[in-house]
């Protein structure tokens, strides 16, 4: 545990920034992937669904989309930075796959300041109860020995550091080596992920997800029916951007 720990965040302080705005090229005067004038032209989530993130006329803002109040997903709030358009839709690929380290300090900072801006009361909410615990969605383990890393641990780091909440790494595995949720449909992501988690330890009573990219839920739905179906009460879902399915 500690090895692993430790390994992850070696990565994350070893990483190099661009040194220039990857959007305009500019030059950078700190640690960060993108200069302040074009991160207001960032795809920023807009209002939304807060159980799929769906979007939503302003109007609904803070409620759940018609499908979600028929049939309630498992997962009890999810929350997203960014909706899945470019230069997102580049980059998230190249942290996930590229070993582009570095997005994840900025990711993870950029989700945090959209998440206090959004939700100014959220500490008080979330951060005191004694039992939330952070839980980066696992990856089987023969695609962790392809990949090398997690890239939702990486994040999940990022979300520790910053916020000071405890990540559990020993509480839930993947068991099944899914097929790449990309480019199924609604019904075959729910077919492909059924029954893909189960647990090592109890689960805390209270769980945040950590994951990358979120589009039917199917993922993060089927780790929270596990979580839930073994004791946990409340499950957050945290990810860095919603895609549409098509």
């Amino acid at each position: 545990m500690f090895s692993f720990v430790h390994t992850l965040s070696s990565r994350l302080t070893s990483v190099t920034f661009p040194g220039q705005c990857q959007m305009c090229h500019g030059t950078l005067s700190n640690k960060n992937w993108v200069c302040e004038d074009c991160e207001t032209h960032l795809p920023y989530a807009q209002t939304a669904c807060i159980t799929c993130a769906e979007p939503l006329p302003p109007s609904r803002a803070g409620q759940p989309c018609g499908q979600c109040l028929k049939q309630p997903p498992a997962i009890d709030r999810l929350r997203t930075c960014f909706d899945y358009q470019y230069p997102i839709s580049q980059w998230l690929p190249q942290f996930k796959f590229s070993r582009r380290f570095a997005l994840a300090h900025w990711l993870g900072r950029q989700f945090i300041q959209q998440l206090t801006m959004g939700s100014p009361d959220l500490t008080n909410q979330v951060f005191e109860k004694d039992h939330f615990q952070l839980i980066p969605v696992p990856l089987h383990k023969r695609r962790m020995r392809e990949r090398g890393y997690n890239q939702a641990m990486l994040v999940a780091k990022v979300y520790s550091q910053q916020l000071q909440l405890p990540i559990n790494v020993n509480c839930a595995i993947r068991n099944k080596r899914t097929l790449a949720q990309s480019g199924l449909s609604l019904k075959e992501r729910q077919h492909n992920i059924k029954q893909a988690f189960s647990l090592k330890t109890e689960p805390p009573k209270q769980v945040i997800l950590v994951d990358d990219v979120v589009t039917t839920g199917s993922t993060i739905n089927e780790l929270a029916k596990t979580l839930k179906a073994a004791g946990t009460e409340y499950v957050e879902a945290w990810v860095i951007a919603h895609a549409p399915l098509n």
